[in-house]
């Protein structure tokens, strides 16, 4: 978003998407938009720097969306990632005053909320729940949103949830956190008086294929999919909701 032309492509594609939307009478059905991760600092603390391109790039991308929408999302929501794989918000307090986001925001949106990855968000020197509640609040820079007042959304990891097993005691399925990094949050997130905390599946398919070389098979969260008109059960993706399901209960 630090790029007019990068803020005007991002415009145009949602634009785009929601104007189809319109045409077909269901533009009341989107409810808004979301700015995915900016960078990958790969758990390194954000800069206020860093936050203020994010910020000013973010008010750019609005006055296009809503010229090209005639000015539809003055009435929705927006979502936004951190800075980095994440979404880390140290900086983000000083960054908002600095550039004036919430009042910029006021005539552009109708509301906008953070919002929080789990993933790859670095590791605390002293893993002991203390430590990992620190890492939150004070690395994470969860402290600096909740002073600014905003709404949290929480994000279990880089896709729609979290890995099976996650919460499983004495498991470890991120490679790197251990058992308390979900305690932690969920103390962080009472303290700063935020009410939602959405757990779900991120879902791994068995079947993967031979040719895959990457380290994490794509997942698959869709329970059902629709061919021709009918709704058909994803069984691959049916049973690892239910192994999910079996080591979270």
């Amino acid at each position: 978003m630090g790029t007019t032309k990068n803020q005007q492509l991002f415009a145009a594609e949602i634009a785009y998407t929601y104007n189809q939307f319109a045409a077909a009478g269901c533009g009341h059905m989107v409810a808004g938009c979301a700015f995915d991760e900016n960078g990958q600092y790969h758990g390194n603390k954000s800069t206020k720097e860093q936050l203020n391109i994010r910020h000013r790039g973010i008010v750019g991308a609005m006055d296009y969306l809503n010229q090209m929408t005639g000015n539809a999302f003055k009435t929705k929501l927006v979502v936004i990632s951190g800075v980095g794989l994440g979404a880390q918000f140290q900086g983000v307090k000083a960054s908002s005053d600095e550039t004036h986001f919430q009042e910029e925001m006021k005539t552009r949106c109708a509301q906008y909320a953070y919002a929080f990855k789990m993933f790859d968000t670095g590791l605390p020197a002293d893993k002991s729940l203390k430590g990992w509640r620190e890492h939150y609040q004070n690395y994470c820079g969860l402290s600096e949103v909740a002073a600014l007042g905003r709404q949290m959304v929480f994000i279990g990891d880089d896709s729609e949830g979290l890995r099976m097993g996650a919460l499983t005691p004495e498991t470890n399925p991120y490679g790197k956190p251990g058992s308390f990094f979900v305690p932690a949050l969920r103390d962080t997130f009472k303290e700063y008086g935020w009410k939602g905390f959405l757990i779900g599946p991120m879902l791994v398919p068995s079947n993967k294929p031979p040719t895959w070389t990457g380290p994490i098979w794509p997942t698959r969260t869709p329970l059902y999919m629709s061919s021709d008109g009918v709704m058909i059960p994803r069984e691959g993706t049916l049973e690892a909701w239910e192994k999910w399901l079996e080591t979270t209960r």
